[in-house]
């Protein structure tokens, strides 16, 4: 369970923000600065999500804004950053850190995971099997040049490829040779 929310002069950290009134306070406290109002509303956002994620249970607030720094130097500045990877890969990415014991809570403090597919279930794959070091897409593949053709580009490519292949061929015999 959450703890209760911060609260500093009618703002309170830990709930959702009216962008409405945040922007009003950012032009009242900055007048005339347009880029320094959006980079304050930015700011209190980021604080916001962050105070947001750290909330363990039982926690100090030492812990909590250690966590707020943890998370923010990996990259993950709010709940969807959280939820944009799998469990496993965020806890992942939090090695290191002060965050890493707490990822679970973390993770449930950002809500509800979205449903990720399943790895070898996506429409996407190579152009062509085998190695990608020796890829060489079909001619339709290829875009188009000027004054070129696709077939007379994929018979470049497979030139090129032939050239590369027999200059390793050469260099793995002299290797061989001990030369």
């Amino acid at each position: 369970m959450p703890r209760p929310s911060r609260t500093t002069r009618g703002f309170a950290f830990g709930i959702a923000i009216n962008a409405a009134t945040l922007e009003a306070a950012a032009a009242a406290a900055i007048p005339g600065d347009p880029q320094a109002q959006a980079w304050a509303v930015q700011t209190i956002q980021t604080l916001n999500e962050l105070f947001i994620l750290s909330q363990i249970a039982g926690g100090t607030p030492a812990l909590d804004f250690s966590i707020m720094e943890a998370l923010y130097a990996r990259g993950f500045t709010s709940r969807d950053d959280v939820l944009g990877h799998p469990f496993d890969n965020f806890r992942q990415a939090l090695t290191g850190t002060v965050a890493y014991d707490h990822a679970a809570a973390i993770y449930a403090n950002a809500g509800a995971p979205p449903v990720f597919p399943l790895p070898g279930t996506s429409p996407f794959g190579p152009v062509n099997p085998g190695c990608l070091t020796d890829c060489i897409p079909a001619p339709e593949l290829l875009p188009a040049r000027a004054g070129g053709s696709p077939e007379r580009d994929a018979a470049r490519l497979r030139a090129v490829h032939v050239r590369r292949s027999v200059r390793r061929a050469v260099r793995r015999a002299y290797q061989s040779a001990g030369r």
